[in-house]
């Protein structure tokens, strides 16, 4: 509570001032909750699709064009780590593949273990290989990295995969944010409008004087100007 003092007409007047509560922004947080929602969403359509169907995205669509930032995300993960590999072949139906060597190898076992679950779980055909590797663009330098598509085509998938278990978790995280605001802005709320029920409804209330009183020559104390004290609203 802000403390204000004024002198009208002789009188001391401390005004205290009852500043409104600053809430939280709960509006902004829900917009930010929308749109991690929408997000997951999209990466979860895109996490049951089979490496045929994502083939088949039109790339103009919502999810089209999150696919197309997975796999930028992608080639440049594997580009920016000096990445080797894999050369893959068809024995049939069954395709095989050599690892992949990175710089790093954290990235090398990260990639690597989503090229096994994409060979083994993501339905990779000969003609879904080939197709995928026909619509993907080539990286800039793609000379230096002529299998970063083969990569891609095969582990697509499963990138996704791992993609929306990530952004799964950072919803919960928001989700529990959004419920905490939500809980502290209803709570300041129905404070605010308790503490304003409760002024004093009078407005102004008389005290004894907190100047220490001055004896005149002929020892009598002086008539001291009254403090008022009056509680008002912050818009007023």
């Amino acid at each position: 509570m802000a403390r204000k003092t004024r002198v009208i007409r002789g009188a001391v007047v401390v005004l205290y001032v009852r500043a409104k509560p600053v809430r939280p922004n709960a509006g902004a947080v829900l917009a930010r909750k929308a749109a991690v929602e929408k997000a997951f969403s999209n990466v979860h359509h895109l996490a049951k699709l089979n490496s045929s169907e994502l083939n088949d995205l039109p790339y103009d669509s919502p999810t089209g064009m999150l696919y197309s930032f997975f796999r930028i995300t992608y080639q440049d993960l594997y580009t920016t780590n000096d990445c080797r590999g894999p050369v893959c072949e068809f024995s049939g139906p069954e395709l095989t593949c050599s690892p992949i060597a990175c710089l790093s190898g954290s990235v090398t076992s990260h990639l690597n273990g989503q090229l096994e679950r994409g060979i083994a779980d993501g339905g990779v055909t000969e003609v879904s290989l080939s197709t995928c590797e026909d619509l993907t663009p080539d990286v800039t330098n793609w000379a230096s990295f002529p299998n970063v598509n083969d990569a891609w085509c095969i582990s697509n998938t499963q990138f996704i995969a791992f993609a929306g278990n990530w952004i799964l978790g950072v919803f919960i995280v928001v989700w529990i944010i959004t419920f905490l605001v939500l809980v502290v802005s209803v709570l300041d709320c129905l404070l605010f409008y308790s503490m304003k029920r409760d002024q004093f409804r009078a407005g102004v209330v008389f005290a004894a004087p907190e100047q220490t009183p001055q004896l005149s020559s002929d020892g009598v104390t002086p008539i001291q100007p009254p403090v008022v004290r009056v509680v008002v609203a912050a818009n007023v």
